[in-house]
């Protein structure tokens, strides 16, 4: 009889920081060479070395890294490396849930799109961003939704951008409201952080990137994901991908607990997280119910311990139920 499905989480903009992956990279050989790999392919379209941006000692992980172009394709790198790197090592997904961006990389995993496509239309993408897009910011706020509706200034000058769980929200708004709204949170005693972006992304403000989005998405090859992907502004599995349904992603609100909730209705799962920072495997502490009997498992966070978390993670006997017993034991042993 077979266990819990296991559940690959890809988050997106905001997850990143300098730094992320390195004790990966330092020490297995499997992700540094995937991350290598594209790093290669990114390097003529950027103009830049992303493990050169990533990995240079004179930047700490709290430095400011909103450089676009930059965060989209090491979020994309990292990810899609930590994720060929578990496959390897016998963890096999049943379901690629994907929050914003980390469309690219679960869609990438799914082969349902080419890697050095999806690296050429990200840098693409950035430059839309840039060119077509008011500036902005995004904030994550410690309380319920509600509380959009009830301030004013929220709900005159933001966007819900997403709903992690009941006391957990996102905003995006102009560059110009930003002070504005940080104020007034302050004044209400709440909660609040601004995330490490420049657009505000998944609200009214980035529309104006619509037309010229979709031209580039429209010129990617997309095949049937063979592993099923599940997208957090749908709240379900995608029939397929398309130039809409990828551009939905960061232009929706990302019903992050919504989605989770349709999950748990079909039983337990094993939620892995091959995010940068763990961020969705701490939504879930407070978005699955209290009497799931799912397990969250996450690896990459800016606080150590990240090769611990993988080792932990790869010698868990629930995680290869897809594997012969001799498989098993080979993958757990070497």
């Amino acid at each position: 009889m077979s266990g819990p499905s296991v559940v690959f989480m890809f988050s997106g903009q905001g997850s990143h920081y300098y730094q992320m992956g390195r004790p990966l990279f330092d020490e297995n050989a499997t992700f540094r060479s995937v991350l290598l790999q594209l790093n290669d392919i990114a390097k003529p379209l950027l103009g830049r070395s992303i493990v050169d941006v990533l990995y240079n000692d004179g930047r700490a992980k709290g430095e400011l890294f909103d450089e676009i172009k930059l965060t989209s394709a090491a979020i994309f790198i990292v990810e899609y490396a930590l994720a060929r790197t578990l496959i390897d090592d016998g963890i096999k997904p049943d379901y690629l849930l994907a929050s914003s961006m980390g469309i690219y990389a679960a869609a990438a995993i799914a082969t349902a799109l080419d890697p050095l496509e999806i690296l050429d239309s990200l840098t693409k993408l950035a430059t839309i961003y840039e060119t077509r897009c008011q500036k902005g910011g995004m904030m994550t706020i410690l309380g319920h939704s509600r509380l959009h509706d009830a301030l004013s200034v929220l709900r005159k000058n933001s966007d819900i951008a997403a709903v992690n769980f009941d006391s957990h929200f996102v905003i995006s708004a102009r560059d110009e409201c930003l002070d504005e709204i940080e104020d007034a949170l302050l004044h209400e005693g709440v909660a609040f952080q601004k995330v490490a972006v420049s657009y505000p992304f998944h609200s009214r403000w980035i529309d104006g990137a619509r037309e010229a989005a979709l031209e580039i998405l429209e010129t990617l090859r997309y095949r049937q994901p063979i592993i099923p992907i599940i997208c957090c502004a749908h709240t379900t599995v995608l029939e397929a991908l398309t130039p809409e349904i990828i551009w939905s992603t960061v232009r929706r609100p990302i019903e992050f607990e919504r989605t989770i909730a349709e999950l748990e209705t079909r039983g337990p799962r094993h939620y892995v997280d091959v995010g940068p920072a763990g961020t969705l495997a701490t939504f879930l502490k407070y978005a699955l119910p209290s009497t799931s009997a799912s397990k969250r498992y996450s690896i990459l966070t800016p606080f150590g311990k990240e090769l611990k978390n993988y080792e932990r993670l790869t010698s868990d006997p629930a995680l290869f139920k897809n594997l012969s017993p001799d498989a098993k034991h080979q993958s757990l042993h070497g």
